[in-house]
């Protein structure tokens, strides 16, 4: 038989656990090579959803997973490369932030696709840029446009299949 204390335990433990798991983190699976060579096909990562829960602004460089609008609300995992208020310009492969070119050693090879951002994109208040690393293999803002703060569901913080920090 449980005691009245047992029950308040045990209620504590699934409510406490069920906060967690709505609010703090969740596993999510990679589907395809988007963003290879970082992550694979089928790594199993842990998502913080820190950001969503409390609205707290996406770093570039921040690998998100976020449900796709225009992809009939799939969830897609992408890297952040523009932010809130800044102008996108894609040239020649190399990518241009308010325009100066950035630097970064994420893409898997060089673009050979400039998409959407063949011309200067300023993002709006909430709206990121956001790019696949295997770049010349992902449907990401080049195809879709930016996305909406609101659509992103969380940041990967580990890929438990390589145990490694993202």
């Amino acid at each position: 038989m449980f005691t009245k204390k047992d029950i308040i335990t045990y209620l504590s433990v699934i409510i406490g656990t069920l906060f967690v798991l709505f609010f703090i983190v969740q596993l999510a699976i990679v589907s395809g090579n988007s963003m290879n060579p970082t992550l694979e096909d089928k790594d199993i990562l842990l998502v913080s959803r820190i950001h969503k829960t409390f609205s707290l602004d996406y770093n570039r460089f921040d690998v998100v997973i976020f449900q796709s609008e225009q992809e009939n609300n799939r969830l897609l995992i992408k890297r952040v490369i523009g932010l809130p208020g800044e102008t996108i310009h894609i040239k020649d492969g190399d990518i241009y932030i308010n325009d100066e070119k950035i630097e970064e050693n994420y893409g898997k090879e060089h673009m050979t696709y400039d998409g959407l951002a063949e011309t200067p994109i300023t993002l709006k208040e909430n709206e990121y840029f956001v790019l696949g690393d295997n770049r010349n293999n992902s449907k990401d803002s080049r195809y879709l446009g930016p996305i909406n703060k609101k659509t992103i569901l969380g940041k990967a913080i580990i890929d438990f299949s390589d145990f490694k920090k993202l």
